[in-house]
């Protein structure tokens, strides 16, 4: 049962919520401005009414914190007949509780002023002298604006060089001015600007400007501006002609409706020519954008009067050129015509206007002298992006065989660097009597032994190098058999005596062999030789 109250009663909410009004939900989130909109001096809107743009907003200049920021505008319009017109809008609370809004109108009905800002005071076209409306505070009533009355300011726009049209339409901005003390600000000025078209083969268009009325004892500076490229030109009214001076100029009081207010600009001329493919090229099926640049280079040694002036033209599909035409102010120091081209078209980016024809360096460029008579024939070829001649291979070379490296002389002593270090030493002696010991050690050495005896030539000086070459090996370090029983020999034995048979039977005789100490003889070893070669061998003798 509690469950089904739960439920009724949401119900009944949801149905009845429909019937609040949307101001009551959003009341926290917006404020309501009223007040009435009037026209002045009584007058009534014509057929079609008199529409009017209500703006109200705050920046609260807070350029880090947009989210403060309000803008809000409502188109009104007052009916055919009526003088004026009640209004009421809802309009969003700002994040910053201390928000001040603008309230003001913008018309461009009926030769109205344009424009003006609520003051408790009354309209004014004066921004800085508006009352800011805090509707963070909630509702806002009797917020009343009257438009101000409007008065005109006309005249035309004549080109300076009236010989030659231009070719070209031209867009000038006619600016009247009414300037306030504060130099830092344009908050206490009264600006209106209008664009003014002179249209190409016309020299001259006319303007109106609808302004407020000016305060007493002041007025409007009323000047035109052109900028094309990089090319600017400011000219100030002034009621002998002109002026480039805008320290010298004539201020406008609109007590009265203003006529005659002439502006003439500087000289003009056309230049014009023809931008064409090379080699009866044709533009693919994109065609090709390309832009001509006519580029002055003032008269002054700094760069601060330089500047140009371009146009692009698109060379059409299958086609082979384009004309083109620019208008430039008359100069004396004349112009430098190039044009400029994307690379991926395959053609030079960039090329310039010379008699001689299209040259890839500004420096053999031809001056285009601009005088007041249009000059035509200008014309620019693409320049065709050289391709690079293939560089040819070569036949190749037969690899040359490298000379071999000549031998070193042998030195006459590396023989005797027996085991090859790279040094001659004792090591080497070790080596060759290991290769000795190798030939005793040969079974048919001892089978042959007759025929081996050179050894019974030896002379004492021979047995003296033998000794003192196998001395080492006397304690048997490399175990060499033959070696073996004659470690003691070396130790004990004089070898200070004449080789010969007679003086070994004396020596064997007289030889005290009761000192030698046998328990250091090898018996295995001369067992093995007495039996093996010894004895094998004379029984070979006794035979024959």
């Amino acid at each position: 049962m509690k469950r089904l109250r739960i439920f009724s009663l949401l119900l009944v909410v949801c149905l009845t919520a429909g019937f609040i009004p949307a101001a009551a939900i959003a009341e926290t989130s917006y404020s309501t401005l009223s007040g009435v909109l009037s026209l002045p001096n009584g007058d009534t809107a014509p057929t079609g009414g008199v529409k009017i743009t209500l703006n109200v907003y705050t920046d609260n200049a807070t350029p880090s914190n947009e989210k403060d920021d309000v803008s809000f505008s409502r188109t009104l319009t007052i009916p055919k007949g009526e003088k004026s017109l009640s209004y009421s809008v809802m309009v969003p609370k700002s994040a910053n509780r201390n928000a001040g809004f603008s309230v003001s109108y913008y018309t461009v009905e009926n030769g109205y002023a344009p424009f003006g800002y609520y003051s408790s005071k009354g309209t004014t076209a004066i921004k800085a002298e508006q009352t800011l409306i805090k509707l963070n505070e909630g509702d806002k009533r009797g917020i009343n604006i009257g438009l101000l009355p409007g008065k005109s300011i006309s005249g035309k726009i004549i080109m300076g060089n009236t010989k030659t049209a231009p070719a070209e339409d031209m867009v000038f901005t006619v600016t009247a001015v009414q300037e306030g003390a504060n130099t830092k600000s344009t908050d206490d000025d009264i600006i209106i600007s209008k664009e003014v078209k002179i249209n190409k083969g016309k020299t001259e268009a006319e303007y109106v400007l609808t302004v407020p009325l000016n305060k007493a004892g002041s007025g409007y500076k009323v000047y035109y501006t052109y900028k094309d490229g990089t090319y600017n030109e400011t000219g100030y009214y002034h009621k002998n002609g002109t002026t480039r001076n805008e320290g010298r100029v004539t201020l406008i009081d609109v007590g009265n409706t203003v006529t005659g207010i002439n502006l003439t600009t500087l000289p003009f001329t056309n230049i014009s020519g023809k931008v064409m493919l090379p080699d009866k090229d044709k533009a693919p099926k994109d065609g090709i954008e390309v832009e001509v640049k006519a580029y002055n280079n003032g008269s002054l040694t700094a760069d601060s009067d330089d500047f140009y002036i371009s146009r692009t033209v698109k060379i059409a599909k299958d086609a082979s050129s384009k004309s083109y035409t620019m208008t430039v102010p008359v100069k004396d120091t004349g112009y430098v015509v190039s044009y400029e081209v994307d690379k991926k078209t395959g053609y030079v980016a960039a090329g310039y206007y010379s008699k001689n024809g299209t040259q890839s360096s500004k420096s053999r460029a031809s001056a285009v002298n601009a005088d007041e008579k249009a000059v035509s024939g200008i014309d620019l070829t693409l320049l065709k992006t050289a391709k690079p001649t293939p560089t040819p291979t070569p036949a190749p070379k037969p690899t040359p065989k490298p000379k071999p490296a000549p031998k070193p002389k042998p030195n006459p002593d590396d023989k005797y660097d027996i085991n090859g270090d790279g040094s001659i030493d004792v090591y080497d002696l070790i080596e060759l009597a290991k290769a000795i010991v190798k030939q005793y050690d040969k079974r048919d050495y001892w089978e042959n032994l007759s025929k081996n005896r050179k050894w019974a030539d030896l002379k004492e000086k021979d047995l003296e190098i033998i000794k003192e070459a196998f001395k080492p090996f006397d304690n048997n370090k490399y175990n060499m058999k033959w070696f073996i029983n004659i470690k003691q020999w070396y130790k004990k034995w004089n070898f200070n005596w004449d080789w010969n048979w007679q003086n070994y039977n004396n020596w064997f005789n007289n030889y005290k062999w009761g000192n030698l100490d046998w328990n250091d003889f090898d018996w295995d070893a001369w067992n093995h030789w007495y039996n093996d070669y010894w004895l094998k061998n004379n029984k070979n003798k006794n035979k024959k």
